[in-house]
């Protein structure tokens, strides 16, 4: 039998990306229940309460750490804010998942993964273009030998720019 209790999720950062995360999280993803928003911008954190019905708005990120009803923070910060706010919900024993990029050198990603072994918690980080299928895929044919001794390289990507799905 499928577990019926819904992950409990807080976010700390309502700006640009927040909507399409509350918009999945409320209206589709009956394994998450978002129980509380957070912001450096009050007005954000007010409005995005009052469209999604979200139950809690934390007046720190702080107190979002602390509240036990809280499983996984998910951190939608800047990305130079994204190790800070990580190492912090990690240290309160949350477990967390962060919009990319996961730090911004790459120690202090390390960093973070050691801390969430440590804490015996999760720590998960949205992918990036290099994950997706078509890089992937061509980086399984070059590994492979599928295309014979690679000597050199060039690459172009064509599709439509971020203007027109991201919301800000």
């Amino acid at each position: 039998m499928a577990n019926t209790n819904p992950v409990k999720v807080a976010m700390i950062g309502v700006g640009a990306i927040s909507g399409i995360y509350l918009e999945n999280i409320t209206a589709r993803f009956r394994e998450l229940e978002i129980v509380g928003v957070c912001d450096l911008i009050d007005e954000r954190t007010r409005t995005a309460v009052e469209k999604y019905r979200i139950p809690k708005q934390y007046p720190t990120m702080h107190d979002l750490f602390a509240d036990p009803a809280v499983d996984i923070v998910l951190n939608l910060t800047r990305p130079y804010e994204h190790f800070e706010v990580s190492r912090a919900a990690l240290l309160a024993g949350k477990h967390v998942y962060s919009e990319k990029p996961l730090a911004a050198q790459a120690a202090q990603g390390e960093e973070l993964v050691r801390l969430a072994r440590e804490k015996g918690v999760r720590l998960g980080c949205a992918p990036d273009v290099p994950l997706g299928a078509m890089i992937q895929a061509a980086r399984h044919l070059v590994d492979a030998g599928a295309v014979g001794r690679v000597v050199g390289a060039t690459a172009n990507l064509f599709k439509q720019g971020v203007e027109t799905w991201h919301p800000n």
